[in-house]
C-alpha cells in the first residue's frame, strides 16, 4: 500500500502562466533622429555678429550658450584641425574652438549675404 504524499509533484516549480504563443519578434525601436537645424539668412547673420562682437577673450562663454541655444557641436581631427557646425554650416580652423567659432562666423555671413 501506498500512502500518498503531501507534496503535489509539481512543487518548486513556478506557477503555470498564460499558455505560451509562437514566439514573435519584438517591434524594433526607431532610432529617435535629432531634428536637422536650419537657419534662415537673417539669423545666421544675427548670429555671425554675436559672435564677431563678443569679447575675443570670453568665447567660451558664448560657445557653451550655443551649444544649449543652436546646437553648436565640435569635432577635432587628429591633423590638429577644430571644426564647428550649427545647422549645417561647418567651418574648421587650426587652432582652437575659438577659431573655429570664428571661422564659423563668416561662413555664416558669406551665406547669409549669398542668400539676399
Amino acid at each position: 500500500m501506498t500512502i500518498p504524499s503531501e507534496t503535489p509533484s509539481d512543487a518548486g516549480k513556478a506557477p503555470a502562466t498564460a499558455a505560451k504563443t509562437p514566439a514573435q519578434k519584438p517591434a524594433k525601436a526607431k532610432k529617435a533622429r535629432a531634428k536637422k537645424r536650419t537657419l534662415t539668412a537673417a539669423r545666421k547673420a544675427e548670429l555671425a555678429a554675436r559672435i564677431s562682437h563678443w569679447p575675443r577673450g570670453s568665447l567660451t562663454d558664448l560657445a557653451d550658450q550655443l551649444k544649449l541655444e543652436e546646437g553648436l557641436t565640435f569635432r577635432h581631427t587628429s591633423e590638429d584641425r577644430t571644426y564647428a557646425k550649427i545647422a549645417g554650416i561647418e567651418a574648421g580652423a587650426r587652432g582652437n574652438e575659438a577659431d573655429a567659432l570664428i571661422n564659423w562666423a563668416n561662413a555664416a555671413r558669406r551665406t547669409a549675404q549669398r542668400a539676399r
